[in-house]
């Protein structure tokens, strides 16, 4: 079997443990040692990165816990390591399978929840007296994805 590297998860994950090939974040581990301190080797030995982290690491970026300009391309370019009968591949996830990481990922409470809430709570502060419910609705809804409405 070949060498892996795990995705981390919040404690309460139901799902199977993820991980990535070794050789996809092993050019990228002096990243990895400068954003978590850690080796690859170590960092694994703990229980891997999360998405956000991983990510940060693959794209040779500091990590920032949240980091809403990269965030909104998580989840259609990250490939998720499967193992399969006869072996592994990688596989592009799908956009169900994407909301259902972020569902799970809101359910626990954790980081992306303050995220989406501190991106919510930010959006309601700019909200103009008088505005309609529907602009409102729409004026959150880009301020999650990082548009800017006029």
């Amino acid at each position: 079997m070949r060498k892996r590297f795990p995705v981390l998860h919040n404690l309460g994950h139901r799902g199977k443990k993820e991980y990535i090939p070794w050789e996809v974040i092993a050019p990228h581990e002096a990243q990895a040692h400068k954003n978590h301190g850690q080796s690859l080797e170590r960092l694994a030995a703990r229980g891997g990165l999360s998405y956000r982290e991983m990510y940060a690491v693959l794209r040779d970026k500091e990590f920032d816990s949240w980091n809403r300009s990269d965030f909104e391309d998580i989840f259609y370019e990250f490939a998720v390591w499967s193992g399969g009968r006869g072996g592994a591949a990688m596989e592009q996830m799908t956009i169900q399978q994407a909301i259902t990481v972020v569902r799970d990922e809101l359910l626990m409470h954790g980081d992306l929840y303050a995220g989406f809430r501190a991106s919510i709570s930010s959006t309601l502060k700019e909200i103009p007296a008088g505005m309609g419910l529907y602009d409102i609705a729409e004026k959150i809804l880009d301020g999650m994805i990082g548009e800017e409405t006029v």
